[in-house]
């Protein structure tokens, strides 16, 4: 189960993304793991069901939990 942070959940709403969209990219990984932009974060791109490309950040001790989402 993936834990979304506030801001995360108020990023996919705002952008119209759904959390089960977020949920498949982040199991779909199109890329590498790299170092997000705090030191504290890892982002990937993961690819969901419909091949649409999202941008995931995740926190880098618990990659489980959902810092930001957004439409590549």
């Amino acid at each position: 189960m993936l834990h979304f942070a506030a801001h995360a959940l108020d990023r996919v709403r705002e952008r119209g993304i759904s959390q089960s969209d977020v949920e498949f990219a982040w199991a779909h990984p199109a890329s590498a793991t790299v170092s997000g932009r705090r030191p504290d974060t890892r982002k990937f791109v993961g690819r969901t069901a419909t091949g649409t490309d999202l941008i995931v950040v995740v926190a880098k001790d618990d990659r489980r939990r959902i810092i930001t989402v957004w439409v590549k």
